[in-house]
C-alpha cells in the first residue's frame, strides 16, 4: 500500500522539480530592474507551460483525457 502510494507521487514530483529547475534558470537570466508584477507574470507563466510539459512527457494520457474535456465543452 505504502508503495503505491509513492508510486503515485513520483510523476508529480518529476513535474514539479522540472518546473523548479526552469523558474530558478528563468530568476537568474531576467534582469533585476523588471518590476516585480512583471516578474512574477513571466514566472508563471513560465511555471505553468513547464509542468503542462512535463505532464505531457510523463503522462500523456491525462493531457489528452483534458483536452477531450475541453473540447467537449466547447
Amino acid at each position: 500500500p505504502f508503495g503505491e502510494f509513492l508510486g503515485v507521487l513520483v510523476r508529480p514530483l518529476i513535474c514539479s522539480l522540472a518546473m523548479m529547475a526552469v523558474l530558478v534558470g528563468l530568476q537568474m537570466v531576467i534582469p533585476p530592474a523588471i518590476p516585480p508584477v512583471v516578474m512574477l507574470g513571466l514566472l508563471a507563466v513560465g511555471g505553468v507551460m513547464v509542468y503542462t510539459i512535463a505532464v505531457w512527457f510523463t503522462s500523456p494520457e491525462q493531457i489528452r483525457e483534458i483536452w477531450a474535456l475541453v473540447e467537449a465543452r466547447a
